[in-house]
This record gives structure tokens, sequence and C-alpha cells, in this order.
């Protein structure tokens, strides 16, 4: 049986079956048919098809392929990499924040903080996520897994608010790529903590850093809706970017 999966973006993927409803200017709601609706909104514990997809979608991280498949800033305004290819900085932008359900502002900043908490978890031993093997080039990476080094040990550190650290104990080529993945998206400890066991599990309880919001999530069928957005000025409607509006349905 195929259930609805409704999103408003700017952006979709031709294997979507959609339906197109005007909701404001620059803004349309899209009805994406899916065979199973997503049961996890966690990006660090999604692993099924359907959550994954939906995760990809809610989520943005530090880098994103554009549609050439090249890499390029997302979340930060630009990173670099040392000389040995070990240890890579990135600059967070400023003023980035959470959305909650339907679009409503979350108080909560983006910062440096919400992706080291976001690689730490992927380190715990109970998060059985596939991507930590991919990372595992991370530094303290196989002691903190097995429990023998600290969760503060892995290597990714906040240097300041908006700067963020990975250290690599050997060269990664493809470690950038990685960072693209739902496991690698930021997560708020304050708001993770406050959810006491339920986050990315209800829609009150999952918060969105990306090109969209939940909309709506229940059993018989799950709604998102949203758009890019920019904390500094509001961006002109094109094929990544668009204003945000209300979603009424």
């Amino acid at each position: 049986m195929k259930h609805r999966f409704r999103l408003a973006a700017a952006v979709l993927t031709a294997l979507l079956f959609l339906t197109l409803t005007g909701c404001g200017s620059g803004s349309n709601s899209f009805t994406w048919f899916v065979d199973t609706i997503p049961a996890n909104l966690d990006p660090q514990v999604a692993s099924a098809a359907s959550d994954v997809i939906a995760c990809e979608n809610l989520y943005s991280g530090l880098v994103r392929k554009n549609p050439d498949g090249q890499l390029e800033p997302a979340l930060c305004e630009r990173w670099e990499v040392s000389a040995d290819r070990k240890t890579y900085t990135f600059y967070l932008k400023d003023g980035l924040t959470y959305t909650a359900a339907k679009g409503t502002a979350a108080d909560c900043a983006i910062t440096a903080e919400d992706f080291v908490f976001a690689f730490r978890r992927m380190f715990r031993a109970a998060t059985n996520l596939p991507l930590r093997r991919g990372v595992l080039c991370l530094e303290n990476s196989a002691a903190v897994l097995a429990g023998q080094k600290p969760a503060s040990a892995l290597g990714v550190t906040a240097a300041e608010p908006l700067k963020l650290v990975f250290r690599l104990s050997s060269p990664d080529e493809t470690f950038l790529s990685k960072l693209t993945l739902p496991g690698a998206m930021p997560c708020d400890e304050e708001f993770f903590n406050s959810t006491r066991g339920t986050y990315g599990l209800t829609a009150k309880t999952t918060l969105s850093s990306g090109p969209f919001y939940l909309y709506n999530w229940r059993p018989a069928a799950c709604s998102c809706g949203g758009s890019f957005r920019h904390p500094h000025r509001q961006p002109a409607p094109g094929p990544e970017h668009q204003q945000r509006r209300p979603v009424g349905h």
C-alpha cells in the first residue's frame, strides 16, 4: 500500500510521484508516495531506506554535493585541510538555527558542539550506525568504540562556537564525502536530552537543520514542508533556494 509523504521545497528528484499545490508565493507542496512511512528520523540511528531518505532531506551537514556531484559548503562557510591531510577545520555559518515541526523556529543555534555531540553519539556502543565504520579514521575512534577511551578523546572538537576540528589517524580521501551522510548531521545535546529517549521518533522531538522541516507525522501518513533559508537575508527563489512560507493544509 502506498502512503503519502508531503514535502514543500524548491528541489525534488524526478523519482518522486508528486502533486503540486500552492502554499504562497515561491513555495510549493509536493506529495510523495512511498511504500513505507519513515519510522525513525534520528540521523545518528536511521538505517532503513525510507528513514535515510527522509533524513537526507530534513537535515543538512557541513558539506553537500551539488548537482554536478562536487562538494560544496552547506552549514559551513569554508573548510581547511592540513598539509598531511589529517586535520580538517570547518568554519560554520553564523546565525543558523534548527526548525521544529510545522516550520516553527526553534530556540537552538547550530554550533560546532552539535557536530561534536553527533559524532560522539555515533561512537556509543549502543548506536549501531553503519556510517561509523567508515569514519574509523577519526583519531582514537576504535578505542572510544571499545570503551578503552572516553568519548572526549574522539578526534572531533569544537575549537570555538563556530569552529570545528576533525583529527584523523590517517589520511582518508573520502572523508569529506562521508560528511554528507545523515549520521554526520548536527544534534543539539540539550534538546536531545530533553526528549528522554524519543529523539527523532515523533514530530515534537525532531529538529530539522536542512532543506525541509517536518510538517506532520502520524502512523497513516507523514508529511513534511520547508525551504532553504539564510539567517540574514531572504534568498532569491531558484533551484536551491526559496523564501520560507507558512505551509498549511
